[in-house]
């Protein structure tokens, strides 16, 4: 079939074909391209296996002398593989401020900073986001475990659809936290909350209707 930018010299037959392919894929929803720019993190997990290092001078202590909770720096993808080796169904709740995605440069992904100018930099981020959101839902327990994450406007349309899809029979609500009285100000307004989407199982009745066995 002829390239796109010469569709003026298809023919009818090669036009049809084309409209009946682009009617047979999916009309709604979020599509990964994976070739485009894969991790690294991600490879590496597929060849070796992450393990944790205990470094005692930073326990945190407890009155008995006893660790009672576990600080792990890295990079979060690996934190999470290990996780699921370890703890998998063993979570009540997993709280998630991952970044907003504004075009700041005080974050990285694959090893390069996401350009706010990046015309992929939406698809990058949910990608990141995607992989690292199956891996913590595993470590929820099950139909009790809650997960929480907070957003600004920037990705919160792009999120809620993520969270939609991976977290399927779950009920998801979503509400505003003021974080700035002050307000921020971006464009003609100024913005004082962020988001933050509550997932939680099992799927909750739905307020204001009645169950009728």
């Amino acid at each position: 079939m002829a390239k796109k930018s010469d569709y003026t010299t298809w023919t009818k037959e090669q036009c049809i074909t084309a409209i009946e392919s682009l009617m047979k894929r999916k009309k709604y929803g979020l599509v990964w391209d994976e070739e485009r720019e894969p991790e690294k993190v991600v490879l590496q997990c597929k060849k070796k296996l992450p393990v944790l290092n205990a470094v005692e001078s930073m326990q945190i202590m407890n009155s008995d002398d006893g660790p009672t909770h576990i600080l792990i720096e890295g990079d979060n993808y690996h934190s999470l593989s290990v996780l699921n080796y370890t703890h998998e169904n063993s979570f009540d709740v997993i709280y998630i401020d991952p970044p907003y995605n504004t075009g700041a440069k005080d974050w990285k992904y694959n090893n390069n900073y996401v350009d706010g100018n990046d015309a992929y930099r939406h698809s990058k981020w949910l990608a990141m986001i995607n992989k690292r959101f199956i891996l913590a839902k595993k470590l929820l327990k099950p139909e009790t475990g809650v997960f929480i994450v907070t957003i600004d406007e920037h990705e919160v349309h792009r999120l809620r659809m993520l969270v939609e899809e991976i977290f399927t029979n779950y009920y998801i609500q979503m509400v505003t936290a003021v974080t700035n009285p002050k307000g921020v100000t971006q464009g003609r307004f100024s913005r004082v909350e962020e988001y933050i989407i509550d997932m939680v199982f099992p799927v909750a009745e739905p307020m204001g209707k009645t169950r009728l066995d």
